[in-house]
């Protein structure tokens, strides 16, 4: 019965969400076009609205087949779809009013109270067993649960597919983990959620044909979190309490960085500055800096940037699974370990500036080196690569699969290895490197980063652990291991992106114009420029440097100082463009009439290149001779 309400579900859903397109486009609940959207004409959104009335048939197909529920009561079923249904006309409301944040927050804490008041309630935790909390301690704390995740898929809710797909992967791993702690209630309502999603999505996939709408971004956030509540929070030991926050870790991250981000911004209000007003208008404007909009600003293209934040849900859903399996102590390093590499993918995407990133404030004219956007996986990608480097290794100094003890000592040290390992690669300068390039003198931070962990790891085994410590011939093949799978990691990923840009782009040669220190952090960019048509083939640098006095050639590409003839070099490379760094071009008005006087017969054009804003940026479409225009990333 419950097999045949799924599939049934999906195709329910899929006619649904037709209908609801047709409504929105004969009612007008559209989402107009403007600079901080990505579609360039009016879209329904009316998605949430099929996806409820989806979900809500199943569940009463389901109880009209004898389906009882039995970890969860039927009046709970009742208090998830009227308290969701309640987000799902708020939602409606806001779509076609565009309600203020005051009443959206008013609102939404009403929804979470028919939720709390129907026995939705966070009253325990798996931190403090056999400790329940104060009704109103409940109270506060499953409001805030519940309005902050509404809100957080409302704000990822962005491009074509996302929210909807980071939904369906979050419901299919909580019906994993549901099925592993036996709540079958929990999984059936995860599944048929899910499979309503699912529906939706055939007409949300890039190119969409219908949008989530307010209306479906909140309810979904809202209900799956109510799932959560139900399924982890309430009266539960056997399933860790971190659960819940690594399933929704992609939502609250990139919630918890639009906070943080606008919260910087300076405004214009004439509030106190610690009004709550003031502090809820500015945490609400909206902006076009959310995770997603950066991998598209970066050159990736709408699929694959889609495709990035589904991996990176995916990989908070695993890690979600997995902490379900482990100790306490192996599970704190593997949240260590996850949150250092986010750490480096915020960094390398400008959200945090930091000298382990080779950015040290936003106000200094040094940009993240190495900013393009599979660089946001940098820290992911090295953790991978450690687990794989002493899997193998540990395979190969024991029989992995014959003796008992071996693997528990596996099971035990992996996770601290792990978390020692990215701590070390962080620490020791790695991620300062340009992720992609290796050539000589880049692959002895790897090797240096390696020993450091290395040498760590063997001291610190013998804490961790004491009775039966692993030998140490194993950490030895697991540092020759993990080099190599770093080189060729890197050096492969080199390969296949520049095989897809050649494909996607036919590039233009540029050469870099810099002052000294700015034409590093210029070129370091390259992969930036790259992703927007244009190949970096030479450095000219104003005055002697660090760089030039150390070599002539950088990563392939040469140097070149004052000493030599601007025009040559054009001449010699076929330059037709060359990017200057705005912003000492603005400390410096003769610059352009400097390179000009260099270059009297040749048909160049000059770009002023601004890293402030990581936009991505099109070449103008004048076609007259050395203009000089203005161009963002």
């Amino acid at each position: 019965m419950t097999y045949l309400v799924f599939i049934f579900t999906i195709f329910f859903s899929i006619f649904l969400t037709n209908l609801a397109r047709k409504f929105a486009l004969y009612s007008g609940i559209v989402d107009l076009p403007d600079k901080r959207k990505i579609h360039s004409k009016p879209m329904p959104k009316t998605g949430g609205l099929a996806i409820f009335i989806a979900f809500a048939i199943a569940i009463f197909l389901l109880k009209a087949g004898n389906l009882s529920f039995h970890s969860i009561s039927f009046s709970k079923v009742i208090t998830i779809l009227a308290s969701s249904g309640f987000m799902v006309g708020l939602g409606l409301l806001d779509d076609v009013w565009n309600l203020n944040p005051w009443q959206k927050i008013g609102g939404q804490t009403i929804a979470a109270s028919i939720a709390f008041w129907g026995g939705i309630q966070i009253n325990a935790t798996s931190l403090l067993p056999g400790i329940a909390f104060s009704p109103v301690f409940s109270y506060v704390l499953t409001v805030l649960w519940l309005v902050f995740i509404c809100n957080a898929f409302n704000l990822m809710d962005g491009l074509d597919g996302l929210a909807g797909g980071v939904a369906a992967i979050t419901l299919f791993t909580i019906i994993l983990i549901s099925f592993y702690v036996q709540k079958y209630d929990m999984m059936v309502l995860a599944a048929v959620l899910s499979a309503s999603v699912i529906g939706f999505l055939f007409h949300n996939i890039h190119p969409a044909q219908i949008f989530l709408g307010d209306n479906g971004s909140l309810f979904l956030g809202f209900v799956i979190a109510l799932l959560a509540v139900e399924g982890f929070f309430v009266g539960t030991t056997t399933v860790s309490v971190f659960v819940p926050f690594l399933l929704f870790g992609l939502p609250i991250t990139d919630a918890s960085i639009a906070i943080y981000r606008r919260l910087r911004n300076p405004d214009n209000s004439q509030e106190s500055k610690y009004s709550l007003i003031r502090f809820i208008n500015k945490i609400v404007q909206p902006d076009k800096q959310h995770i997603h909009h950066r991998f598209v600003a970066l050159g990736m293209p709408h699929e694959r940037a889609v495709w990035s934040m589904y991996t990176v849900a995916l990989l908070f859903c695993i890690l979600g699974f997995i902490s379900i399996l482990l100790t306490n102590v192996s599970l704190l390093f593997i949240i260590g370990m996850g949150i250092i590499s986010l750490f480096i993918g915020l960094m390398k995407f400008g959200y945090i500036h930091s000298s382990l990133a080779g950015r040290k404030s936003k106000e200094q004219n040094t940009v993240v080196l190495n900013t393009a956007p599979l660089s946001f996986f940098q820290g992911i990608v090295d953790c991978v690569l450690a687990f794989m480097a002493f899997t193998f290794s540990f395979m190969l100094r024991y029989d992995f699969y014959s003796f008992p003890m071996e693997k528990q000592i596996y099971s035990k040290t992996l996770a601290f290895l792990l978390f020692l390992k990215i701590s070390i690669f962080l620490l020791s300068g790695l991620y300062k490197k340009q992720w992609r390039v290796v050539r000589g003198i880049e692959i002895i931070p790897i090797l240096q980063s390696n020993v450091i962990a290395s040498v760590f790891i063997v001291l610190m085994s013998e804490f961790i652990n004491i009775n039966e410590p692993l030998a140490t011939s194993t950490f030895i093949i697991d540092f020759f291991i993990s080099v190599f799978l770093m080189i060729i990691a890197r050096v492969g990923l080199t390969y296949f992106d520049e095989r897809r840009i050649q494909k996607t782009h036919t590039l233009k040669n540029v050469l870099i114009y810099a002052h000294g220190k700015s034409a590093i952090d210029l070129y370091f960019s390259h992969e930036l420029l790259k992703n927007n048509g244009f190949n970096a083939v030479g450095l000219f640098i104003t005055e002697t440097s660090e760089i030039f006095n150390r070599s002539d050639v950088t990563s392939g590409i040469p140097v070149y100082n004052p000493s030599e003839k601007l025009s040559s070099v054009c001449e010699e490379k076929s330059i037709s463009t060359i990017l200057i760094d705005g912003t000492w071009f603005k400390k410096n008005k003769a610059l352009e009439a400097d390179i000009n006087k260099y270059l009297p017969k040749l048909n160049i054009r000059i770009y002023h290149i601004s890293f402030e804003s990581l936009q991505s940026f099109t070449l103008p479409k004048s076609e007259s001779s050395n203009p000089v225009s203005t161009v963002h990333m």
